[in-house]
């Protein structure tokens, strides 16, 4: 699946709907794997920070809410939350929402860095860009030390197609979520 970014939406007045024709909803959610999977758009037309406004927020909630309690969340976002980084206006307002519910992993990009940060119980992976080498990051459900994770894997892709790969981190989807 997909999430738009910035470059996707904020330089076309009809990039959004045409984004939409090529890759459908940009805020879906589905579950897989025993994980409940929920795609995030901050966007807003020709304007960057981007917002969930209240429209946004009630969906999100409207679909936490009906996932079962104990199923791991992991949100797909373009921009990370957090920290330094203030590309969404409204983000204390999503974080104050997700503090109720079982997030456990943001992976987000927009950064064009790799970037660890923990907080609320919740880790996000802000991903690399391929500016240098093709790169891609692997994720598979394992048993962590203190139960089940997400084992994140970095992949880089050399000139002649070697493949080198090195472990990102592991993501734990039990246990409590401390602040």
């Amino acid at each position: 699946r997909h999430v738009p970014g910035n470059h996707d939406w904020r330089w076309e007045s009809t990039a959004g709907e045409r984004y939409r024709a090529l890759f459908g909803p940009s805020r879906f959610s589905f579950d897989a794997a025993g994980l409940h999977f929920v795609g995030l758009d901050p966007s807003h037309l020709l304007q960057e920070p981007g917002g969930f406004g209240q429209p946004g927020i009630r969906w999100l909630t409207r679909d936490l809410d009906g996932v079962p309690p104990g199923v791991p969340i992991v949100l797909l976002c373009h921009f990370p939350f957090g920290g330094d980084n203030y590309y969404v206006s409204d983000q204390e307002r999503l974080l104050a929402v997700l503090d109720r519910y079982n997030v456990r992993a943001v992976f987000a990009g927009h950064v064009h860095t790799e970037e660890v940060r923990r907080f609320n119980g919740v880790t996000q992976l802000a991903v690399d860009d391929t500016r240098g080498l093709p790169i891609y990051y692997w994720v598979e459900r394992t048993a962590g030390a203190d139960g089940p994770a997400l084992r994140i894997t970095a992949v880089q892709r050399g000139a002649d197609g070697s493949a080198q790969s090195r472990p990102v981190l592991d993501i734990p989807l039990g246990g409590a979520r401390t602040a």
